[in-house]
């Protein structure tokens, strides 16, 4: 394995390679039972057809209960660097004009792939560093941004029938998880990149929280307010 990631009572194993050719990662993710499965989101996600987020290979369910975790695997493409090691290399190589403009379109991608995400009920919680990746084609000189890791995310429509049948498809109870997603609002996430409400205590998360980490993030690694390329 590449590397461990650890998520407050949830660890994942990320491994890179290739998958038919195309270049990969492999995440394994143990988790609670009476937390949204990673691969829920992605069903969610992909069902409704959001754009922004890293193509799905493969995923399944490897153990349903050990001890009150479960053991999911995905198979996914690899969607390139994180945001800040992309957007300085911009910055470094590219006059202030171009790297305004990929900036642009990644804040345009990212908070496209967002919103699009709440509409189908789901929210990110943890938009940080590693969580946005980013390729730039410095021959057309284009960024293309993916929101990565939704093992954080919650359903924010849980008792509706399409979520509950999703839950009945990866073994988990809609309601009993969604409501305990819920009560973890205020402390989900990376606290350097979350949103102010969320900081001060905000007993729920919305889309908006997710769009102001972008602009935290922004700001961290750059140096700049968002009004800068605004």
């Amino acid at each position: 394995m590449d590397r461990e990631i650890s998520l407050y009572g949830r660890v994942a194993y990320i491994a890179t390679g290739e998958f038919d050719g195309e270049a990969a990662v492999l995440k394994l993710s143990w988790t609670s039972v009476d937390r949204l499965p990673e691969n829920a989101a992605y069903e969610i996600l992909l069902r409704d057809g959001v754009e922004g987020i890293s193509a799905i290979f493969k995923r399944g369910l490897l153990i349903e209960d050990f001890g009150g975790f479960r053991l999911e695997y995905t198979i996914m493409e690899f969607c390139g660097e994180p945001f800040s090691k992309t957007i300085l290399a911009i910055q470094d190589k590219r006059d202030d004009d171009t790297f305004t403009k990929a900036v642009k379109s990644i804040v345009n991608q990212t908070t496209a792939c967002l919103v699009n995400a709440f509409a189908s009920g789901i929210v990110h919680r943890d938009i940080s560093d590693g969580n946005i990746a980013v390729q730039y084609d410095y021959y057309d000189d284009e960024a293309y941004a993916r929101i990565i890791d939704w093992g954080y995310a919650k359903d924010s429509i849980f008792k509706s029938k399409e979520s509950v049948e999703v839950g009945e498809k990866w073994c988990y109870d809609s309601a009993k998880v969604g409501k305990n997603e819920e009560e973890h609002d205020p402390f989900t996430g990376t606290p350097r990149y979350m949103s102010i409400s969320t900081l001060f205590g905000a007993s729920f998360r919305n889309v908006m929280a997710d769009i102001e980490s972008i602009f935290m993030l922004y700001s961290t690694h750059c140096g700049r307010s968002i009004s800068s390329v605004a």
